[in-house]
């Protein structure tokens, strides 16, 4: 997977958030951490989470100055083991914020880049600031003053404001001039050019202020942005006789610079500003009072990026009044007033198209004029992550790591359910404590459920007493219940830990199969221990009893292994332990373990079987010594002179091919004469009496024939060629008379 994600706060992906959930995806490994930068302009409730996690990975929350963030004494980070679900759930100022993803802990802290996990994650990032988007009207002919409560496209609420007289004051813009989350309300008056603004305390006149103005009044405050990223409103001005447009730089109230925009002829108003793309800079609206055409200046700061064109209305009727969010998907809607009808609606927006149009509620008579948007005090309560049902359950995951989760119960969110998953028998213990590890606010309990929803451990202590107990599960799926032992008001917050030893798990015990006299790699396909929290490394196998050294042993990087010695599953994956049959006719051996994960969880004893597959052993020449006789004479063979051996064949099975015969004598078998090929056994050598040698009575003292064997089953004798020697004792012969004539 690319890296598509800068790996320093520099360099940091820039994104946008919004009440809805948006899921950015990637890896991070050893060297390589992910940064996401987000900026909130009003105080705002946000959640993060990692999820799809394929290994280890972590996340945290960083302020601008890239430390992690703590609040009320608890780092904003989550580290929990395995491939547990990482939650991050806070209230933010307004501010500029990183999120942090990094890899977990090496499995080996010596060598960091071979065994950091390489991970790749789901990142889901939510921020909403409650601000719910409404509308400020003035009354032109009545001087009437009132703001709409908004919740969407439904009116909830009208608050009537003092009143003005019909005179030269008109309401420019809305901005939150004084950084108390308030909006307030911007007046200029086009018979003297002056300008006020009302500091509102919700929908209350607070105060009213004089702020600089220019003199001219064909000069128009159009708008307010924040375009120097101070999260101080600024001014937008434009000049209806020149079109020009200028940007003034305010410090609250005061006016600190100024700067000049792109020029646009005169016949198009700016009538609404807001961030289109979601790359945290304003851009304005547009629409020609002649065409009816209307378009989107995108904006980098001050500086113009690309005109979107929008849909023509040439109905001069309709006018935008500004923008907001009417369905708070995170994008900037525009709103529109029909001065004929009194009718009004939404473009509801997907970035720079038009998505849908919702129609508003209607304000009749044509002296009304609306600003939008007039927001909601912010009112930030945090996101509820854990479900509040037990269908409805926040997902952690398989179980294979210690967690930790956030979270709080109040009047509105009276429990809490966590579903988790285990893949083998656990031992488990849960606590519950406040957000630090201490005592809890209020009386909290806490219950591990089945699927089906009993009740399977419980935590009850009375009081704020932490609630913590231990116990083993196993495989299934479960579900965690935090709630109040009664009802409460305020917002209890908590924190519930998750300490997970899975247990080893036998799951490969096959019996190794060899050749008689072979050695064999004993490797994870034969034998293998699963642990969902353990590494390789960790799972140590104790040798109880080792294989019979009569038959063979068990090899450890080829040297031998006894009763008592220790291996781990890694060894077994990288190929260090083998069997060597030593060649016995034995075709079954075996050795005991057990295991232990260092944590608690073991295996018991546990008989690792081996199957010998025998091997056809090639007869051996034991015995071939000389047979000594006497010239002339007859002698047999036996075992003493002559003798095959093989474990797995009978003296029957041994046979002899005769090669190259005697020269000075002959052979017989069974008292018929030998010639070359002709066969005989063991046995019949064995018997004494059934194969020998006769000397043809020459005065030779040596003779000889060559012979080959084999087992009749495959097995020959080695060199295929052998000389079996016969030596001759000499006897005195009589002499004889050869000459006998008379004289």
């Amino acid at each position: 997977m690319p890296d598509n994600v800068g790996n320093t706060p520099n360099t940091a992906l820039d994104i946008s958030l919004a009440p809805v959930v948006k899921t950015f995806t990637d890896s991070v490994n050893f060297g390589d951490n992910d940064y996401y930068r987000f900026t909130l302009s009003e105080r705002s409730s946000f959640a993060a989470s990692l999820q799809d996690l394929n290994a280890n990975a972590n996340v945290e929350l960083l302020n601008s100055l890239g430390n992690t963030i703590n609040i009320n004494g608890v780092p904003q980070s989550s580290v929990n083991g395995g491939t547990l679900l990482e939650a991050i759930n806070a209230i933010l100022d307004p501010g500029i914020y990183y999120i942090r993803v990094f890899p977990g802990s090496p499995a080996d802290p010596n060598n960091p880049s071979s065994t950091t996990p390489d991970t790749s994650y789901s990142l889901y990032a939510i921020a909403d600031n409650d601000i719910k988007s409404g509308m400020l009207w003035r009354n032109y002919s009545t001087g009437e003053n009132q703001v709409w409560q908004m919740d969407g496209a439904t009116l909830t609420g009208v608050s009537n404001l003092t009143p003005i007289a019909p005179s030269g004051w008109i309401i420019e813009a809305v901005a939150d001039l004084n950084s108390d989350q308030t909006p307030d309300i911007l007046w200029r008056n086009y018979d003297g050019g002056e300008v006020a603004a009302w500091i509102m305390n919700g929908n209350a006149i607070e105060r009213s202020v004089t702020i600089d103005f220019i003199g001219d009044t064909n000069w128009q405050l159009v708008g307010t942005a924040d375009f120097n990223d101070d999260r101080k409103a600024d001014f937008i001005w434009r000049n209806y006789a020149s079109g020009e447009n200028l940007v003034w730089f305010m410090n609250g109230t005061a006016r600190d610079s100024f700067t000049y925009l792109l020029d646009l002829s005169t016949e198009w108003a700016l009538q609404g500003v807001g961030d289109f793309d979601g790359d945290q800079n304003a851009d304005f609206v547009w629409r020609n009072l002649r065409s009816g055409d209307n378009f989107i200046w995108l904006m980098n700061g001050v500086e113009f990026k690309k005109l979107i064109s929008l849909p023509s209305d040439p109905d001069q009727n309709r006018q935008i009044q500004g923008t907001g969010d009417f369905n708070r998907d995170g994008q900037t809607d525009i709103v529109w007033r029909n001065y004929a009808t009194g009718a009004n609606e939404a473009w509801l927006m997907n970035s720079t198209a038009v998505a849908s149009v919702i129609s508003l509620p209607s304000q009749p008579g044509a002296g009304w004029v609306a600003k939008a948007s007039y927001n909601s005090i912010p009112n930030p309560v945090g996101f509820d992550l854990a479900g509040n049902q037990r269908q409805d359950g926040l997902l952690i995951g398989s179980l294979n790591g210690n967690g930790r989760y956030q979270d709080a119960i109040n009047s509105n969110d009276g429990e809490d359910y966590y579903k988790f998953l285990l893949g083998s028998t656990t031992d488990l213990v849960v606590t519950l404590t406040g957000p630090t590890g201490g005592a809890l606010s209020a009386d909290l309990d806490i219950e591990v459920l089945s699927a089906s929803g009993s009740v399977l451990a419980s935590g009850t202590q009375s009081g704020s007493t932490a609630e913590t107990f231990s116990t083993s599960f196993d495989a299934g799926t479960y579900y965690i219940r935090v709630f109040p032992k009664a009802v409460v008001n305020a917002s209890v917050p908590y924190q519930l830990d998750l300490k997970v030893n899975n247990r080893p798990v036998l799951a490969t015990n096959a019996p190794l199969t060899l050749n008689e006299g072979a050695t064999k790699t004993i490797d994870r396909g034969t034998l293998l221990i699963t642990d969902e929290n353990n590494t390789a490394n960790q799972l140590t196998y104790a040798l109880s009893a080792s294989p019979n050294s009569a038959r063979g042993d068990l090899l450890f990087d080829g040297n031998r292994i006894t009763t008592g010695n220790r291996f781990t599953q890694a060894d077994i994956d990288s190929g260090k332990l083998s069997y060597r049959q030593n060649g016995s006719e034995t075709t079954t051996d075996n050795f005991v373990f057990t295991v232990s994960d260092g944590q608690g969880g073991s295996i018991s004893a546990t008989t690792f079987s081996i199957n010998v597959t025998p091997v056809n052993d090639a007869p051996v020449l034991t015995t071939n010594v000389s047979l000594t006789l006497s010239e002339g004479a007859v002698a047999n063979l036996s075992s003493s002179n002559l003798a095959l051996t093989d474990a797995e064949q009978s003296t029957a099975q041994l046979v002899y091919t005769v090669g190259d015969l005697p020269t000075k004598g002959s052979l017989s078998l069974n008292g018929a004469l030998v010639t070359k090929g002709t066969t005989f056994t063991q046995a019949d050598i064995n018997s004494g009496n059934k194969f020998s040698y006769r000397h043809d009575g020459s005065e030779s003292l040596n003779d000889s024939f060559t012979f080959s064997a084999g087992d009749g089953a495959g097995g020959t004798l080695t060199p295929p060629v052998n000389t079996f020697s016969l030596q001759i004792t000499p006897v005195n012969d009589l002499p004889v008379l050869v000459t006998n004539q008379g004289v």
